[in-house]
């Protein structure tokens, strides 16, 4: 389990570096985004990312409950996607899917059950 989120947050680092303009050092005033009513595995992954980044930046990005209005933000689980004006389907993924998408100012990590980010709506 721990392999799979690993999986997840080095292949968040390597989708925002390939990113136009996107690095994980412009990212370094941003923060976690993990819904309060989060899974235990959304907020895992969460806490794994955030491990991560200050790994590479130095750096530890804060965990947030709700989006920043100022800076860019990394949106862990639906719920957490739906709350930040980006959009966010996660319906529309199979059983075991996880999505990841980039923007200069988001990056968004939604999926379903089991192998994807845990969904809270069951």
């Amino acid at each position: 389990m721990r392999t799979g989120f690993l999986m997840v947050s080095l292949a968040v680092c390597a989708a925002a570096a390939a990113a136009e303009r996107l690095t994980p050092s412009a990212m370094a005033t941003w923060s976690i985004v993990c819904h309060p009513a989060a899974t235990p595995s959304e907020q895992h992954a969460a806490l794994e990312l955030q491990r991560l980044f200050k790994e590479v930046i130095g750096r530890e990005l804060p965990l947030v409950g709700s989006a920043p209005t100022e800076e860019g933000a990394i949106f862990i689980g639906p719920d957490a996607v739906s709350g930040s004006g980006q959009r966010g389907d996660g319906g529309s993924l199979g059983e075991e899917a996880l999505r990841i998408r980039v923007t200069p100012q988001a990056v968004c990590i939604d999926g379903m059950q089991l192998r994807g980010v845990e969904s809270s709506k069951a």
